[in-house]
């Protein structure tokens, strides 16, 4: 079988479409020929050219003394150079102090020598009578001027307090010489950094003091026409006064103290005088208010009492910084102006509790407790109402509610409470003590906790502050409802008798006849002649006594004192508490 030569490759690719190349326009062919041209050129003479200037700068800079100067003529001026400086030594060896035109023979000997080492093409700093000649003139041109800066700041200083301004001048002086060392004699090492900010402290110190005297002076004056009722001139001082304390803590806060939030308090100064008339007029309207409470025209009150509270809200909300703007002042006018509009159910209140006084002074405990449960249900309704009286921390609403809840107590203290009740003697024949001291119950039955370190029913209360003994004196007089207080000194002296003995061994408990520690049960002694037992010895006892420094007096002593004649008394701070230390209660 034979074999059949291939099938020749086809030239067809797929998805590729052959082009035929178009031949190029001789337009174009010669465009490109001269830009290619025209490129070198540009390119070969930027090169010369910049290679021309490289070689003049050169010459420019580090051969330009070349073809000037003669070398006759660079000798020379070292030569003037010299001559100038032997010039300057010679003043300077021969003069007490140097002149001005001096320090130009200096000068000139150091520009001939700048310009001599500039000619050579030398660098300065490779020359030494150049950086000599340069400090000598530095130095000699800063000494002058530290003279003349310590000087000045020397004469300010003297007259700082009696002429300011003119110290502020000698200041200005002192420190544009200390300024021009720093910027133009750099090499006489004089510099000082430290003493040019202490010059422009200094300064800027007397420079704020017109600025402050001039705020305060604005202030002063806006608070007298403030008082004179010019309020809006008084607002304009106070905004002046602002403006001034706002620059002076802007430019001198740093030099000079001045009050905490000053701004603030001018602020509300300012906002103060702007409110006078709005708040005259408040004032007025209080007094109409008050004048038709007391023609017990309650509801033209009442109204007048709403007006006076939407003025005073204008004022809380246009000037809310002013000292007028008081928002416990505000809760007290809606106090006022809903007690004139629940005015008779108020009043029905404070009968009733004078009925209950009546009642409980009458030792009707019940009728007492039914009263207290009726007027205090009234008492709250009124509180709810949003009256602002009889709210939970009122005291007739306390009084009240104390007795409401306590109408077990109040029927076994009214029972039993006269019988322990002595009248003093003249001059105190209208008011009565209590025979013995008040015992732990009696304390826990009112207050609801018995305080005592040796904790008995029927000893004395002890460790009780001068405040606790108040504030039980005033829960039993609402159970009382009567006058319940500490015994005066006097009340006290007039209770003891005659005390200028010894006291026998069953008249008192003291530290001969206990263990010198613990109390004894009230009323276990024996009674002096008015019935009143334990008045020496046993607890010392609080008086109801003013003094200073919150200091009170207790007496008669207790089990840890001997026995002696006489009524002791001593003072102790109000906050003491003591295992030894009671009281007893006087009724009026």
């Amino acid at each position: 079988m034979s074999t059949r030569p291939p099938n020749p490759q086809s030239d067809f690719i797929r998805g590729k479409i052959l082009r035929v190349p178009q031949p190029i326009s001789a337009t174009r062919l010669a465009f490109w020929k001269w830009a290619r041209i025209l490129s070198v050129v540009l390119v070969i003479a930027g090169f010369s050219a910049s290679i021309g200037w490289l070689m003049y700068s050169d010459r420019r800079f580090t051969r330009q003394t070349e073809g000037i100067l003669t070398a006759e003529e660079v000798s020379q001026l070292r030569t003037q150079s010299l001559d100038y400086e032997a010039a300057f030594a010679k003043a300077r060896l021969s003069k007490n102090s140097l002149e001005e035109a001096d320090i130009k023979l200096l000068e000139q000997a150091l520009q001939a020598q700048e310009d001599y080492v500039s000619a050579r093409g030398a660098l300065g700093a490779d020359n030494y009578r150049l950086e000599v000649l340069r400090q000598n003139l530095h130095l000699i041109r800063g000494e002058k001027l530290r003279t003349r800066a310590n000087q000045a700041e020397a004469k300010a200083l003297a007259i700082a307090k009696t002429q300011p301004e003119e110290a502020m001048k000698l200041l200005r002086s002192a420190l544009e010489s200390e300024i021009e060392i720093s910027k133009k004699w750099l090499f006489s090492g004089l510099v000082d950094s430290g003493k040019i900010a202490r010059l422009d402290t200094r300064l800027r110190s007397l420079e704020a003091e017109p600025l402050w005297r001039k705020g305060r002076n604005l202030e002063k004056e806006g608070e007298e026409l403030e008082v004179a009722g010019k309020f809006s001139f008084a607002a304009d001082k106070f905004s002046q006064a602002i403006d001034c304390e706002t620059e002076f803590l802007g430019r001198y806060r740093d030099v000079r103290d001045t009050e905490f939030k000053r701004v603030d308090l001018l602020e509300a100064k300012r906002e103060t005088a702007l409110s006078g008339t709005m708040m005259i007029e408040v004032e007025q309207q209080i007094k109409t208010a008050e004048k038709m409470e007391k023609l017990n025209q309650w509801q033209s009150a009442s109204r007048v009492w709403k007006d006076t509270i939407d003025a005073f809200n204008q004022l809380l909300i246009e000037y809310p910084k002013s000292r007028h703007a008081d928002r416990t002042r505000e809760a007290k006018l809606v106090v006022r102006m809903n007690f004139a509009r629940a005015h008779d159910q108020v009043m029905a209140v404070y009968q009733g509790v004078e009925q209950l006084h009546q009642q409980l002074q009458g030792r009707h405990a019940l009728a007492a407790a039914q009263l207290a449960t009726t007027h205090l249900a009234s008492a709250r309704k009124l509180a709810d109402e949003n009256t602002g009286a009889f709210l939970p921390e009122d005291p007739m609403r306390q009084e009240l509610e104390f007795i409401a809840n306590r109408e077990a107590t109040l029927r076994a203290l009214l029972a039993t409470i006269d019988l322990s009740l002595v009248p003093l003697p003249a001059p105190f024949a209208r008011t009565k003590i209590f025979r013995q001291e008040v015992s732990q119950g009696l304390y826990a039955s009112l207050m609801g906790a018995n305080p005592s370190a040796l904790q008995r029913e029927t000893n004395p209360v002890e460790s009780v502050s001068y405040e606790d003994a108040q504030k039980f004196c005033q829960k039993l007089g609402w159970a009382l409802g009567s006058n319940v207080r500490l015994p005066t000194l006097e009340e006290f002296r007039a209770a003891a008798g005659d005390v200028s003995k010894l006291p026998a061994g069953n008249q008192a408990w003291t530290f001969e006849n206990t263990d010198g520690v613990n109390t004894r049960p009230v009323a276990t002694s024996q009674p002096n002649a008015l019935g009143i037992y334990d008045i020496l010895g046993n607890v010392e006892e609080w008086t109801d006594t003013e003094t200073a420094g919150g200091l009170g007096q207790v007496v008669g002593g207790s089990v840890t004192s001997p026995a002696a004649p006489g009524l002791v008394v001593r003072s102790v701070n109000k906050r003491e508490k003591r295992r030894t230390l009671g009281f007893r209660i006087i009724i009026d």
